[in-house]
């Protein structure tokens, strides 16, 4: 299977909050993640504090096995993020099988509260 990335939309240094937006099935371009999405506007709006913002991308299709792979690569990316940024919150902001993948990855190996919206 084609390997998954998560392409950094707003960086910070130290962020308080890290998002990670996931996309649904065949939908590895969705404009809601991209750097000008109004999601991406809005969370900038309201953001008090440093946040961080990546999208990602797997490569969809309407197959369990093809979820079930893509939800350990995403643990992979959570568990690295939470090794660089140990007192940052998690938010995953998922559609579609997009949520099937995060809940999945929630599920494997990650120890900390991660809020899938």
């Amino acid at each position: 299977m084609k390997p998954s990335r998560l392409e950094s939309i707003v960086k910070a240094e130290d962020p308080v909050h890290i998002f990670v937006l996931v996309h649904g099935t065949w939908a590895a371009t969705a404009a809601w993640t991209q750097a000008g999405s109004k999601l991406v506007a809005s969370l900038l709006r309201t953001a008090k504090n440093d946040i961080a913002i990546d999208a990602f991308i797997w490569w969809g299709r309407n197959s369990p096995k093809r979820r079930a792979f893509y939800a350990k690569e995403l643990a992979k990316n959570l568990a690295d993020f939470r090794d660089k940024h140990r007192t940052a919150s998690i938010t995953i902001v998922a559609h579609s099988h997009g949520g099937a993948v995060s809940s999945k990855a929630d599920s494997v190996n990650l120890t900390w509260p991660t809020l899938i919206i």
